[in-house]
């Protein structure tokens, strides 16, 4: 998709890895300056590294998302774009599932959405900007053998559709982008995940540029009167309603 994010400013979380590296880089190339936000100091010099190549200021990450925002408007100029990227992934059925798996699930795909975007809202608000929450498919369907991180993803939905709602007054966006579970499970090394059936497109299963390519459009000006939806990139495995 040929959109441009020439002059936009971008903080992205879990850019070390995964999603958020692939969001990073293309950003990188579509002319983003970037924040990049992660755990893993080490994993966020690589992928500063390639995207620096492309002649694009990295902010390094802070330990506190205040003292990073400030950082960033400080260093980069007005922030346009939050891409919410940190995604945890722990397969386990029902019999398998603990409390201490639910609240990770929780702590490591929720909190730091709702921590990040209520901090990042006063400045979004100067450039009417957007927010883009990485989701999973897997949320829109039953799938035992996901089930906390599963209840996490519907989570991440439906704050996606009340801050969209919360935020519209101050003229910022909130929107999601849902790959298929297979996207995770390939990127942490998760054994893939049988499905029932073939997607419904009959192509290959998505890819990361499948879903840059959707987070690049709900944050450019392409997508100015869309705010509270969720793109599921996933071949309509999520219109099948069948579980994994």
């Amino acid at each position: 998709m040929n959109v441009s994010l020439q002059g936009k400013v971008a903080v992205v979380t879990g850019a070390g890895k995964g999603v958020g590296a692939a969001v990073a880089k293309d950003f990188a190339e579509r002319g983003c300056s970037l924040a990049l936000l992660g755990p893993d100091e080490e994993r966020l010099r690589l992928i500063k590294d390639e995207c620096t190549q492309r002649g694009v200021p990295i902010q390094k990450r802070e330990e506190q998302m205040e003292k990073l925002l400030a950082g960033v408007e400080a260093s980069l100029g007005s922030i346009d774009i939050l891409v919410n990227a940190m995604v945890s992934m722990e397969p386990g059925q029902l019999a398998d599932t603990t409390p201490s798996m639910v609240h990770g699930a929780m702590n490591s795909n929720v909190i730091p959405i709702v921590i990040a975007t209520k901090a990042v809202a006063k400045y979004l608000e100067k450039t009417k900007g957007c927010v883009i929450n990485v989701s999973c498919a897997s949320a829109k369907r039953t799938s035992p053998s996901l089930l906390a991180f599963g209840m996490s993803q519907a989570a991440v939905n439906y704050f996606t559709e009340t801050s969209a709602l919360d935020l519209a007054s101050r003229k910022i966006r909130v929107n999601a982008v849902s790959p298929s579970a297979g996207v995770f499970t390939d990127v942490m090394g998760i054994p893939p995940l049988k499905e029932p059936r073939s997607p419904i497109l009959p192509h290959k299963v998505p890819t990361l540029d499948d879903v840059t390519q959707a987070v690049a459009f709900l944050a450019s000006d392409e997508s100015l009167f869309i705010t509270g939806e969720n793109i599921c990139v996933d071949g309509g495995y999520h219109a099948s309603g069948i579980a994994f």
